[in-house]
């Protein structure tokens, strides 16, 4: 077929089409993008663990939005007056590492804020080479 005769066809398949009934386009359809459902903030999770001297305990989160996120260490020990090394980092899939961008050495109570942007984020509480026999402690986090 030429080019002349395949626009023929179209055009008499459009007149055909329009002079019976029933002979549409199909059914419009409109949509309204959906936009993502995000959590409402902040989010508020607690982290428990039991840590062994020398040793460490991550846990990871994702932030939906950017703002602040604070960490609390809200209990430590025994002994009451243990102070323990924790901060927010970034988590190493690889290795199963969280590299610290902000910590401190404190005694539970003490708490601290970091501005993060939306992504994956850890937190650490660790041994800063006091303990002399395990402890546990818990951990609030307040995120975006």
């Amino acid at each position: 077929m030429t080019r002349a005769s395949l626009w023929m066809s179209a055009a008499a398949l459009v007149v055909g089409c329009a002079s019976l009934t029933g002979c549409d386009n199909g059914p419009t359809v409109t949509t309204d993008p959906v936009a993502p459902v995000l959590p409402s903030t902040p989010i508020t999770e607690t982290f428990s663990s039991q840590l062994s001297v020398g040793g460490s305990s991550l846990r990871s989160f994702t932030t939906q939005l950017s703002g602040s996120a604070t960490v609390t260490l809200v209990s430590a020990g025994p002994p009451s007056n243990v102070s323990l090394g924790f901060g927010i980092g970034v988590p190493d899939a690889t290795t199963a590492a969280c590299y610290l961008a902000r910590s401190v050495v404190a005694p539970a109570g003490a708490t601290f804020t970091m501005a993060v942007d939306r992504d994956t984020y850890c937190v650490k509480v660790y041994d800063p080479g006091t303990l002399t026999a395990a402890t546990t402690f818990s951990v609030k986090i307040v995120r975006p």
